[in-house]
């Protein structure tokens, strides 16, 4: 008995059918592998991060420090400069000066946006 080119049951239409399912499986496993990790993730435990908070208070105020270190050491050298004349180098010392306010001004923050918390 002999079978039309496309029924049922013809030897090609099983193959056909058995590429197609390969080719399904080999579709829907990235879809697969995603929804496995976002049921993984989503079961994932919160992080802590009271620790970290107090550790970047403690780089805060090393900031802040080190800050004034700079402001204090480079108006010295500037002002003594500018009194003995040599005018490149007081001017060196003020850019110093104002280097120290930018990390007294801006460290702070910096450090407070690392975690996204309000650091005080």
């Amino acid at each position: 008995m002999k079978f039309a080119p496309g029924s049922l049951f013809s030897a090609q239409y099983t193959r056909a059918k058995t590429r197609s399912g390969k080719k399904l499986i080999r579709a829907a496993a990235p879809l697969t592998a995603m929804l496995v990790t976002a049921i993984l993730a989503h079961a994932a435990p919160t992080i802590d991060m009271s620790g970290v908070t107090s550790v970047m208070q403690t780089i805060q105020t090393a900031c802040l420090l080190i800050g004034a270190i700079i402001v204090l050491i480079s108006l010295v050298f500037s002002v003594f400069s500018f009194a003995g004349g040599n005018i490149m180098r007081g001017v060196t010392g003020v850019a110093g000066v104002l280097f120290g306010a930018l990390v007294i001004g801006l460290g702070p923050t910096w450090i407070a946006s690392l975690t996204g918390q309000a650091v005080g």
